[in-house]
């Protein structure tokens, strides 16, 4: 869940980015086109924003920090200031314009913060990160090509986040896990990455959405794996570093069962790389059998041990 809410925030980030963007674009850059890409980059943005508030919702107390810095009420707010502003540099490019049947193009002023335009149709089908992609590829690339890739990529960023959320580095204790865990991590994103460099020289460098989702999955993948390692080297040095104790073997006597019982509980019990079968294991090593011991424990005065 801390990861969700890493995302929202980069998410929140995005948005108040893209309203600085279009104030410092020139003017020449500002046509019908360009304000109809920003304004679906930004419901997108809104979209994931939502879908990942309402899981937070669901899953953590409201008394967590997200929770008591509003951070959706403040997110809401900044996504409704750039569809403002959006709408407003839309509106006067609209008015100052003398081109009529350019204008009869484009939507209308009453429309133009819910039209769904053929690009965001795509979008739906391809994935977010088409949707830019149909006014710029005379230069950089066929349509058919880039979609094809943006699909494929769509496709993996779903199979990493379906790892990710798999992935509780809290529950591992072993290192084979920890390397069986990164193994996967890393192939997962390796099929990203590869990817992504042929994305790169099919598609304009300022598609912001995709450009957007490739850093978000970037850096949860960087996140994630140095969760895993640093987790993973402080159980290995643990474990290296941890004196090596030796066990008496408890033979029934009741006067020996204290020591054992510390000694055994600090080297076996709450060691984190032994499984629960191995830690039966050593028990059974360590004492002469159960026999023995259920056959002394009547000896053993009330209270002996505590």
């Amino acid at each position: 869940m801390a990861e969700l809410i890493d995302i929202q925030s980069m998410i929140s980030e995005s948005i108040v980015k893209l309203g600085i963007n279009i104030k410092k674009d020139s003017a020449d850059r500002k046509t019908p086109d360009y304000f109809k890409r920003r304004l679906n980059t930004l419901e997108e943005y809104w979209r994931e924003y939502e879908g990942n508030h309402d899981r937070i919702t669901g899953e953590i107390s409201q008394a967590h920090p997200y929770f008591g810095l509003k951070e959706f009420e403040k997110t809401l707010h900044a996504y409704e200031h750039v569809k403002a502003l959006i709408n407003q540099q839309y509106d006067a490019l609209v008015t100052r314009s003398d081109k009529p049947i350019e204008q009869a193009k484009t939507p209308s002023k009453s429309t133009m913060s819910i039209v769904q335009s053929e690009e965001e149709e795509t979008a739906a089908v391809a994935g977010p990160s088409s949707q830019n992609n149909s006014t710029h590829k005379t230069h950089t690339g066929t349509n058919s090509k880039a979609d094809d890739l943006l699909r494929r990529q769509q496709a993996n960023f779903k199979a990493f986040l379906r790892t990710t959320v798999n992935i509780d580095v809290e529950a591992i204790s072993e290192k084979w896990e920890f390397e069986d865990v990164l193994k996967t991590l890393e192939a997962r994103w390796k099929t990203i990455d590869t990817l992504h460099w042929e994305i790169e020289s099919e598609i304009d460098e300022n598609n912001e959405t995709y450009n957007y989702m490739f850093d978000k999955y970037e850096k949860q993948f960087n996140s994630l794996k140095k969760a895993i390692n640093k987790k993973m080297w402080s159980v290995v040095h643990r474990n290296k570093s941890t004196p090596q104790l030796e066990i008496p073997t408890f033979t029934g006597n009741y006067n020996q069962w204290v020591s054992f019982r510390d000694l055994f509980t600090e080297a076996i019990h709450n060691n984190p790389s032994l499984s629960n079968g191995q830690k039966m294991q050593y028990l059974k090593m360590e004492t002469i059998s159960l026999r023995v011991y259920s056959r002394h424990r009547e000896d053993v005065p009330p209270g002996a041990g505590k």
